[in-house]
């Protein structure tokens, strides 16, 4: 069995650590149940690799709450943003709980109906990302429908 737990931009499977662009790193993934990341580009590797996840992010209280005024979005991370609704839970500030992120990845640790919902998810994000669509102009699309 191999346990994965994220170190910054490393991974640590067993007592071998693997940075962030080593090859292995997606061989290392694709063995995971489910996993807890960051929103960005981390949650769209997740994503092809079919690994369900729970968004998780915190930043400082100020930042927070400026972006919070200034930017109106529905979803923080690129697989949401792609698939144009939640497929990964997302935690942020306060509701990044050790307690709430516990609730949220468990059901993805065996096969339940949130994991199976997940999977469809993230089926459909692939099948967006390999028709040739940028993901960059699927997440520009939709941020602009948002602010319309």
């Amino acid at each position: 069995e191999i346990g994965v737990r994220l170190v910054g931009l490393e991974m640590c499977i067993r007592d071998r650590f693997i940075s962030a662009n080593d090859t292995t790193k997606y061989t290392a993934l694709q063995q995971c149940r489910a996993a807890i990341s960051c929103s960005g580009t981390a949650n769209l590797e997740l994503a092809m690799l079919g690994v369900p996840s729970v968004v998780v992010y915190k930043m400082l209280a100020p930042t927070y709450w400026l972006l919070k005024l200034l930017v109106h979005v529905p979803y923080i991370s690129p697989v949401n943003w792609v698939a144009g609704e939640k497929i990964y839970p997302e935690l942020m500030q306060g509701r990044a709980t050790p307690e709430a992120i516990s609730k949220a990845v468990t059901p993805l640790l065996v096969e339940t109906h949130e994991r199976e919902e997940q999977a469809k998810g993230m089926a459909f994000v692939r099948e967006q990302l390999a028709s040739g669509a940028a993901a960059a102009q699927i997440v520009a699309e939709r941020l602009l429908a948002a602010i319309k």
